[in-house]
């Protein structure tokens, strides 16, 4: 399992390696379960060459307070772009109990901003209605990212360069990104030991329901053949823009994760939204650092298989942006 610390400054440690302020933990084992010298790896940056990292026997324990908790999925940078170099599939867990709060605050935040009923509360800016001011907007958006954090709802991302993917349709990108953030999903409910249902936003595929509908019998393919069990998913289905206004919730803090890696001009905001983003990820802290890799941020490929040095440099470059804005 990787974790990777997005931290403020880069970190003292004399047991575990650093790169450019990211912690490195590399093995498939909790920290409790490994031994230290397991996570002993060259200086150089790596991640786990495990995919979709399943419960080993050490997460799940039986129990009769199961709770369960929702998975929305949607898609941003679709197109690369001078400032979009990097696709991005994200997803918002919430848990059950929380849905109704979660509903309660946005509808809230949506009449306070004066959207009316049929109106899309989203991230864009442009998308929003014309009696709806940028100011106005921007604190609805505001007021719900603040309510998906004291909700206890979690952020999962998968993150992965334009150019890698260059030779994919967009059908081949989505699915492959997707199956990370659900297969993911379900790592995180059995760490928890949940259970939960993924409602993902209307996929551009041509055989969405099919997709959906492998995914939960067949579960996830390895690329070495094999299939992972999606164990912990009850439901895999789609939904829309407006269905509903945790959707809304989805499409704004991904968003605001999109605005913040794709060159932000005003830099201040970016920096307030990265902090509420990367707070959201599911993650573990040790002390100022943040352990979001091999948890709610997914970037792949894995760094010691990019031949190309301009790929590369992009990633480092990614990794500083973020760390910057953390500071």
């Amino acid at each position: 399992m990787d974790q990777l610390a997005l931290a403020n400054k880069p970190s003292v440690c004399s047991s575990i390696p650093i790169y450019r302020g990211f912690v490195v933990y590399c093995g498939s084992h909790p920290p409790e379960k490994s031994h230290a010298r397991d996570w002993m790896q060259s200086s150089f940056f790596k991640f786990s060459s495990t995919v979709y990292p399943i419960s080993r026997g050490w997460a799940v324990q039986s129990s009769l307070d199961c709770k369960m908790h929702l998975l929305l999925t949607d898609e941003t940078n679709q197109r690369p772009g001078r400032d979009a170099r990097f696709f991005i599939l994200g997803g918002l867990v919430v848990p059950f109990d929380s849905i109704d709060a979660l509903h309660t605050r946005i509808e809230t935040a949506r009449k306070g901003a004066g959207y009316r009923e049929q109106d899309e509360l989203k991230f864009e800016t442009n998308a929003r209605p014309n009696q709806v001011s940028v100011q106005q907007a921007t604190e609805a958006k505001r007021q719900v990212i603040a309510a998906a954090q004291e909700l206890g709802c979690k952020f999962i991302a998968h993150v992965i360069h334009h150019e890698i993917i260059r030779n994919q349709d967009l059908e081949q990108q989505v699915q492959w990104a997707a199956d990370y953030v659900i297969g993911r999903f379900n790592y995180y409910l059995n760490t928890i030991n949940d259970t939960g249902i993924c409602a993902v936003d209307n996929l551009p595929v041509r055989a969405q329901f099919r997709y959906l509908s492998d995914k939960f019998s067949l579960g996830l393919s390895l690329p070495d053949g094999n299939r992972v069990r999606l164990d912990r998913i009850r439901l895999l289905s789609a939904t829309c823009a407006n269905a509903s206004h945790l959707s809304s919730a989805m499409d704004i803090v991904l968003g605001a994760f999109r605005y913040c890696l794709n060159n932000p001009r005003n830099q201040d905001a970016a920096s307030e939204m990265m902090k509420s983003v990367v707070e959201l990820m599911w993650h573990e802290k040790r002390g100022d650092e943040i352990l979001a890799v091999g948890k709610g941020l997914i970037v792949r490929p894995e760094m010691e298989n990019i031949r190309n040095q301009e790929y590369r440099k992009d990633y480092d470059e990614l990794f500083d942006h973020i760390n910057r804005l953390l500071g």
